[in-house]
């Protein structure tokens, strides 16, 4: 199995507009297997139970420092587990408090960014998996989800 970003290659349902099965390569699926990893809740994979963050699940949480840390803790231990050879990419997993002042109707939120590491695949500080309601990193952003 090849370690390398650039050589990851992740299937997609459908096909091209040259018939060829969609697939997402590089950054972009990385970022997808993340994304999926975040928010998959535990017990979807019959074969893999303790696979999957279920982000939703924390919906009722209290939006405070120590679930942000209970979410970057699971998240870092999902990520070492099932994806140890892309571990080493990750500098950071980022969580913090969407303002009131952004939300619909009040309401309580947070966005996740995952923050990569400098290497000689990807840019400093490559932001690759950012959930916000205004995402002030467009530049560097790969991939993006709501969850409301």
């Amino acid at each position: 199995m090849d370690n390398t970003i650039s050589q990851l290659v992740e299937q997609q349902f459908g096909y091209n507009e040259f018939n060829q099965p969609n697939k997402l390569t590089g950054l972009q699926a990385l970022a997808k297997i993340f994304l999926n990893l975040l928010t998959m809740e535990p017990k979807t994979i019959p074969s893999s139970p303790e696979m999957g963050v279920g982000i939703a699940l924390y919906r009722t949480e209290f939006n405070n420092q120590d679930t942000y840390a209970d979410i970057r803790n699971t998240f870092k231990s999902q990520i070492n587990r099932f994806y140890p050879q892309y571990s080493k990419y990750v500098r950071d997993i980022i969580i913090e408090k969407i303002p009131e002042n952004q939300l619909n109707s009040g309401g309580n939120g947070i966005y996740i960014a995952v923050a990569l590491s400098e290497s000689d695949e990807i840019d400093k500080d490559q932001i690759i998996v950012y959930s916000n309601i205004n995402n002030p990193n467009n530049g560097k952003t790969i991939t993006s989800f709501t969850i409301i």
